[in-house]
């Protein structure tokens, strides 16, 4: 491959190409470069060079400068030739605000043997931002060159065009295709960083807010100096930010300055980028781009440069720009052009680069030059400036190793705590996600950013559902009024009672629930909340057994009167008919009316005690105090069942002593004893007996009561059932009764309801006792 580099003060085109028998060649790459943005001439320059090379493919682009050879030209135009010998050129040229699917067009161009896309803009969209990734991920080895035209620093108007049009808005693409050709591509960059590294905390595409937590311009402040701080933007070329990622060195610039002190830069930026400032040092270029040079040449063979330089460098380094270009033509003999931005492709990534000169290295023979270039001494014409430079660039790192180590400690620290703050965040989030209350959190536009698990499952709706919905949507048209009303009311919500609201589920189900917000700080507000169905549920079945109640208890009341009428009547005839002497009954008769009698007794003690049952469930007895002898009362039930116990041939012994004495309720007392002894007359068979103790503890202050039967035992696993109403113990004794009772229940009742309690010891084969303990005096 060969180059030739044509400028048009130079020679006459025609004669140009006929002197170099360019016109031989079938595969020619036309690039032309202007300084000056005319369409006139620039047309006039196509169709010269059509003319005498119809083979050739053409691509220009508007510049800041060209570079050809061993120097560089303003004000020019520079018609590069480059004839390849085993290399096919096509060309591609795309409208960005009418060309749709650009990735497929693009693509479609590509052959298996295409080694580099060189491509020219006069605009960089998101839509060539998607080009250079799709493309890069479709195949990460194919050298990309890219650069952005530029208008001689006009800032009106860019071109790119090919041998078809001239085009705004465009791109123009040139594909080289060949087995044989060696592509490679290098970048330098001269700037050097100071002071400490930083990280982007808030940004936005590209504009910065925030560098650690503080606004843009306050980081220049604190890391520079107010002068420079104060005159951003304009002094933000000279005074750019570094990032690093991964071994790149990026340089983005402010171009603007916000009110709240952020910077619109040139380029976008990432939140967390690690970033530094720099300043540019023009006496590492010879040097860096030595190292640069020397590096290609011990890998790969040269044969042509395509250089492309950041239009800065020359702004910057004036006619010391000449130095860098000189060390590119030792390796081979150059072309290109200054560009508003340049384009560095590498293996694991594209990156959209400032201030660097990048250069796309070709050539179609695998011989490597086996030399490097020497680096020349050269002279510093102020070596007190450059002594102090040096020192200071000394000093600099000593300062930056030294904040290097205390960042990496404060870093250190910073992650303990973060941890440990970590870990208390995720504890509570653990927490309040498996609390069976529900909880939702929200802004003071009453939009939700948090619920947890329990909230979630109780309406249907996902985090992400929610998180899009305000507060009110969950909640029945009444509800919301009832909310709205609560909420501008309790201004203090922490001390607020819970309200009882109606919430719609995503099923259009109406849950009720019981509910309370509290307030975190003036943006967030905790919405904690109860699933009260069940509590609702028992509330109606309360209700309704409440109405039963009321019902029973009428009926009982109605139906006792109902019964204990005649039966009193009834038990009054067969008193006067046991009686009365002048009845010469029989001794089958006799016998007949006693029992009768008996069960007439029988009925209204059961009338009796259904009634007791129903105002001790509807706590409706009335207790009555009354200081009362012990020892009397005993001996008067005693005599009272003398003829029943004669008649079961059972023995009643009362242990008690004759000074103990009581102020309770003596006529609930004396039920207690009472059913308790015919409980105990009435399971003790024949010659059996009965004891009633009555025993002093803690020096009179209580008083201990067991009514003891024998020969008749509960089982151990009815002794807690034996208290329930209509419950019969089940064994070869009690089995023959066969009657109901409720004495045992309304003991348990009248002794609770005097705050004492009823217990019960029962043995095999010895018999049962049933004790309490009262205080002497309540």
């Amino acid at each position: 491959m060969k180059i030739f580099n044509f400028i048009r003060d130079n020679d006459n085109l025609e004669n140009f190409v006929k002197n170099n028998n360019i016109k031989d060649y079938d595969n020619i790459l036309v690039q032309v470069f202007a300084w000056i943005v005319d369409e006139k001439q620039i047309l006039w320059i196509i169709q010269k060079i059509k003319f005498s090379l119809p083979q050739s493919n053409i691509i220009w682009a508007s510049t800041a400068g060209e570079i050809y050879s061993w120097t560089y030209t303003e004000n020019e135009i520079l018609v590069s030739f480059s004839v390849f010998e085993k290399t096919q050129i096509n060309t591609l040229i795309l409208d960005l605000d009418k060309d749709e699917n650009i990735n497929d067009l693009v693509a479609k161009k590509i052959q298996d043997d295409t080694k580099a896309l060189i491509l020219f803009s006069d605009t960089f969209t998101t839509r060539i931002d998607d080009l250079l990734e799709n493309l890069h991920t479709t195949n990460p080895w194919l050298v990309i060159a890219w650069w952005k035209a530029w208008d001689n620093l006009q800032f009106k108007d860019t071109i790119v065009f090919n041998s078809e049009k001239i085009v705004h808005n465009w791109i123009v693409i040139a594909y080289l295709n060949s087995e044989f050709l060696h592509v490679n591509n290098m970048y330098d960059f001269w700037w050097i960083e100071v002071g400490k590294f930083m990280k982007i905390t808030k940004a936005i595409d590209n504009v910065i807010y925030k560098i650690d937590w503080k606004t843009a311009i306050e980081a220049y402040k604190d890391n520079l100096w107010k002068e420079i701080a104060n005159n951003i933007p304009e002094l933000g070329i000279e005074f750019p930010i570094i990032i690093t990622r991964w071994w790149m060195k990026i340089a983005r610039t402010a171009v603007w300055r916000n009110e709240d002190w952020s910077l619109v830069m040139l380029w976008k930026v990432q939140e967390w980028d690690s970033i530094r400032f720099a300043i540019w040092h023009k006496e590492n270029i010879n040097r860096s781009m030595v190292k640069k040079c020397n590096n290609v040449l011990e890998k790969y063979p040269v044969e042509w440069i395509f250089a492309y330089s950041c239009w800065w460098r020359k702004y910057y380094l004036k006619e010391d720009v000449l130095n860098e270009i000189k060390i590119l033509t030792e390796i081979s003999d150059i072309t290109g052009f200054f560009t508003q931005w340049e384009f560095y492709h590498n293996e694991d990534n594209n990156y959209i680069l400032n201030y660097t000169l990048t250069a796309l290295v070709l050539s179609e023979k695998d011989e490597l030059q086996n030399r490097c270039i020497v680096q020349e001494n050269f002279w510093v014409k102020d070596k007190v400036i450059y002594a102090f430079s040096k020192a200071t660039l000394e000093l600099q790192k000593e300062l930056i190793n030294l904040n290097t180590h205390l960042q990496e400690e404060v870093q250190k620290q910073i992650a303990e705590k973060e941890k440990t703050l970590q870990d208390s965040i995720d504890w509570y989030i653990k927490i309040i996600e498996n609390i069976p209350m529900a909880l939702c959190m929200y802004w003071s536009d009453r939009k939700v950013i948090y619920a947890n698990k329990a909230w979630s499952e109780l309406i249907g709706y996902s985090l992400e559902e929610l998180i899009k919905m305000q507060l009110f949507d969950v909640w029945t048209p009444e509800s919301r009024l009832k909310l709205i009303e609560y909420m501008e009311n309790k201004i203090e919500w922490q001390d607020s009672p819970f309200i009882e609201l109606d919430m719609l589920s995503k099923t259009w189900d109406i849950i009720p629930a019981r509910t309370k917000g509290i307030t975190l700080s003036n943006w967030i507000t905790v919405w904690i909340l109860q699933d009260i169905r069940e509590i609702k549920k028992l509330e109606w079945e309360k209700m309704q057994l409440q109405e039963l109640n009321m019902v029973k208890d009428n009926f009982i009341n109605i139906a006792s009167h109902e019964l204990r009428t005649p039966l009193t009547s009834i038990k009054w005839y067969l008193s006067m008919m046991i009686d009365w002497d002048f009845w010469n009954f029989n001794e089958e008769l006799k016998m007949a009316i006693n029992t009768m009698f008996a069960s007439s007794e029988r009925l209204i003690q059961l009338v009796n005690d259904m009634l007791d049952i129903s105002k001790l469930e509807s706590w409706k007895m009335i207790l009555n105090s009354e200081y009362f002898n012990v020892y009397e009362l005993f001996n008067n039930i005693k005599y009272e069942y003398k003829n029943l116990l004669e008649q079961k041939k059972l023995k009643l012994e009362i242990f008690t002593e004759k000074s103990i004495f009581l102020n309770v309720d003596k006529n609930k007392f004396r039920q207690i004893i009472i059913n308790l002894l015919w409980n105990a007359i009435k399971f003790t068979p024949e010659n059996g007996m009965i004891k009633i103790v009555a025993q002093s503890l803690e020096n009179w202050q209580k008083i201990k009561i067991n009514i003891i039967d024998t020969w008749i035992w509960i089982e151990k696993e009815d002794i807690s059932r034996i208290f329930e109403k209509f419950w019969q113990a089940d064994n070869v004794f009690t089995r023959k009764q066969q009657w109901t009772w409720l004495w045992i229940p309304i003991c348990k009742e009248i002794i609770k309801l005097m705050w004492w309690k009823l217990k019960l010891e029962s043995q095999i084969w010895k018999g049962s006792n049933f004790y309490f303990t009262i205080p002497t005096n309540i």
